[in-house]
This record gives C-alpha cells, structure tokens and sequence, in this order.
C-alpha cells in the first residue's frame, strides 16, 4: 500500500513540475525599457501589442498602459498592473484624452512666436476621473475645476487643460498643445 501512494506522490509532483514549466513557455519573451516606457518582446523579438502579458496591457505601440483603461475595461495603475477589479463596461472615455502636439510658445508681454520645438503630451482619464498629462519629462495628475477645465502642477510648471488645447506655464514662457486628431 505504501509503494501505491509514494507512487501517486511521484506522479502528482512530476505533473506538478511539467505544468510549471509548460506554464513558464507562455511568457518566454523579455521586458525592456526605452524612453521610462514598458515594452514586451516576443519570442520573435517583437514588440507585442494590444495584448495582456499577464497583469500588464500592451497597448497600440507596444508600450505598456499605465493609470488607463484597456481597451476590453479594466484598469491599470500608476506601475501598469491591473488593480484586480472587475473589467467596467460602458467606460465613459473623456473626450480630452488623446495626444496633443506641440503649437507655439508665447513669452509674457510679446506677440506668440512660432518656435522651432517638437514634442507632444499624452492625456488619459484615471479611474478618480482626474486625468494624467504625460510628455518626454513629466507626469502631471490634472484635477477637473469647477468650469470643466483640469489644471496640475509639477514643480514650476503649471499645466491647464480645456476643451480642445492645454498650456504648460513656466515662468513668462507659455507653451501650447492643441489635441491631435
């Protein structure tokens, strides 16, 4: 009777080891890093998109989502991972979402100059319903004011965001974005 269930035991752990390692083969592929961005390559070495890699959602480009909503409902936090709520159907997506690109710069007291600077901040809604701002160098939470607008501080910097452009403030120099479409 005892070779029986010393039998089983073997059994049960080397089924035990062949589905730990079966398991391991789906998540065969690497994270890396580029730009303070998230990105998983596949086996082939591709950058996988609009996929979940375990608790993580890789969204179109391939970079992992962070303080968003995937696109079947769930939400991740500010380290990319699913808060382990259930997914919310009919997700009220702000219309201020999106990437804005870089317009003008004015200087305070002088007429708006055209300045030759690239760049865009991308806006996306957060489960509080604030909405987050984020471009090559910050990370700003915008609150939602009393007039439907949403503004935020980092450091110096004031961000303001209305119903179709955001302004980033630093001193007398004011950079505009408008939405891109």
């Amino acid at each position: 009777m005892k070779s029986k269930a010393m039998r089983c035991s073997v059994v049960l752990a080397l089924m035990t080891v062949i589905s730990v390692f079966t398991v391991m083969t789906v998540f065969a592929g690497r994270w890396v890093m580029v730009k303070d961005d998230w990105y998983y390559l596949g086996d082939d070495g591709v950058a996988v998109t609009d996929k979940w890699v375990g608790n993580y959602y890789l969204g179109a480009t391939g970079a992992m989502l962070t303080n968003s909503w995937t696109p079947d409902g769930y939400y991740v936090g500010d380290d990319g991972a699913w808060d382990g709520q259930p997914a919310k159907t009919g997700i009220i997506i702000s219309p201020l979402e999106g990437t804005y690109q870089y317009s003008y710069t004015k200087r305070v007291g002088m007429e708006a100059t055209v300045e030759k600077e690239t760049g865009s901040v991308d806006v996306a809604l957060n489960q509080d319903g604030s909405l987050t701002a984020k471009d090559a160098y910050n990370v700003v939470k915008l609150k939602k004011l009393k007039d439907g607008t949403y503004s935020g501080w980092h450091e110096l910097e004031y961000y303001h965001l209305d119903s179709n452009s955001l302004f980033i403030e630093s001193g007398d120099v004011v950079k505009f974005y408008k939405k891109s479409t």
